[in-house]
């Protein structure tokens, strides 16, 4: 075999779009994902609604608690800026869910802060799978709540399921951390409730938190990890910047995933206060940012001041449509990369907001014998061209590299600084 076609072959494999060479190469990988499908069916979702008696800009905490033995305990919690809905993912157990308002902003709950219980209160039998939503709770001065655990006290040892993430929100790393190596990428996209009960889904802070510089936030792409990043990291002006990244379990379906960034992101804006930030993004990324924008569009405070992707795969990608439509097993990512998707037709129902000015950069130096027409080793050309998402972006630009080498071409990176530049400190 031509060593051209088997360089093709295996860039397809790295990133899980020939079904052919998964289910050669990948037995333990499709077994691992039947493993992972079955824990995912199980996970069951709780949502509803959280309203106050008066009009206020102090945070809401809602938290769940799930009832043990020896205590009541915390296993998840989300911040809202103001009233409006939440949702969490548990596993079969018996649960309340509470929920207070922060008046002093030191995310934890102090006797007087108006609160509420789901009923007087009423627990929640969740069983496997199932899906409990409609719950109401009405914040009111006349409530207490008795805590056997504060939402910002994690449980050390939490049941395995999705949202076990809120541990790594905001908390320090760096790009040598283990968590971050590329066996563990793999495995966020191959067994996403393993990568999420194992490591944690998180944004992450490379450096202390600095006020006087504005954060920029990295999200890699299908079966990627923060390290993808490492030369736009390494060269980013220390000066004026400071690096995040969202490590995140790539075979999620994009719009869990961006859900999660937007939970994480409200919770890092109110306890860190930060005006303005970027989000760059790579590959699969670029779908997820591209829809964490869709969910803040009318929330200013969380809405990124520029919006910079790498060789996105906006139109799909016809491995997505022939995995899900051969594999004996689908990611559940693949669904949303099918050509004409609900995920990527929901993407440009509307625009992007001018707050958020969006910076296209694509490669076509790629020869896949896998797809027809130009591409960039993985994604084709008229994917990344995708004519909505060149209507949105405020400037396109075009390089010769290849899927991965965009990252780290200078011609690139020049642009990628140039728009932080542009849409961040011109600002000021």
């Amino acid at each position: 075999m031509p060593n051209h076609r088997i360089a093709g072959l295996s860039r397809l494999f790295n990133l899980s779009l020939s079904v052919s060479v998964c289910v050669a190469l990948a037995g333990c990988s499709m077994f691992a994902l039947k493993r992972d499908l079955e824990r995912m069916d199980s996970v069951a979702r709780i949502s509803g609604t959280v309203a106050r008696e008066d009009p206020s800009r102090n945070p809401i905490i809602v938290g769940l608690l799930e009832q043990r033995v020896a205590r009541d305990a915390v296993v998840d919690y989300t911040v809202l800026r103001e009233s409006g809905d939440f949702s969490f993912l548990a596993n079969a157990g018996t649960y309340f869910v509470l929920a207070y308002e922060d008046t002093n902003g030191n995310l934890s709950y102090d006797e007087g802060e108006p609160a509420a219980f789901h009923g007087d209160p009423s627990p929640l039998e969740v069983v496997a799978g199932e899906i409990l939503d409609g719950l109401t709770l009405e914040l009111s001065s006349t409530v207490s709540l008795t805590l056997h655990a504060d939402p910002q006290q994690r449980v050390d040892t939490p049941p395995p399921n999705l949202r076990r993430s809120t541990q790594n929100i905001g908390e320090r790393a760096t790009l040598d951390d283990e968590r971050f190596a590329r066996d563990v990428g793999s495995m966020g996209m191959w067994e996403p409730v393993s990568f999420a009960r194992e490591h944690g889904l998180g944004v992450f802070l490379l450096e202390e938190y600095d006020p006087a510089r504005i954060p920029v936030v990295f999200v890699h792409g299908l079966a990627g990890t923060p390290r993808d990043f490492t030369a736009a990291i390494e060269r980013l002006p220390r000066d004026r910047y400071q690096p995040w990244v969202f490590h995140y379990a790539s075979g999620l379906p994009v719009e869990v995933t961006a859900e999660y960034l937007e939970k994480a992101l409200m919770e890092l804006h109110v306890k860190l206060g930060f005006e303005r930030y970027a989000v760059v993004a790579h590959s699969l990324g670029g779908l997820v940012a591209r829809r964490f924008v869709n969910r803040v569009s009318d929330h200013a405070e969380l809405l990124p001041s520029a919006l910079v992707t790498f060789s996105t795969p906006w139109g799909g990608h016809e491995g997505a449509r022939m995995g899900v439509k051969h594999s004996p097993q689908v990611v559940p990512v693949w669904r949303d990369q099918v050509p004409g998707s609900a995920l990527l037709t929901a993407l440009f129902l509307a625009p992007l907001p001018a707050e958020t000015p969006h910076f296209l950069l694509f490669g076509y130096a790629g020869d896949s014998m896998m797809m027809a027409g130009a591409d960039d080793g993985v994604v084709s050309i008229a994917s990344q061209l995708h004519l909505p998402a060149q209507e949105g972006a405020l400037r396109v630009y075009g390089f010769d590299a290849n899927h991965v080498g965009i990252l780290s071409h200078p011609g690139a990176l020049r642009v990628f600084y140039r728009a932080l530049e542009r849409s961040l400190d011109d600002r000021e």
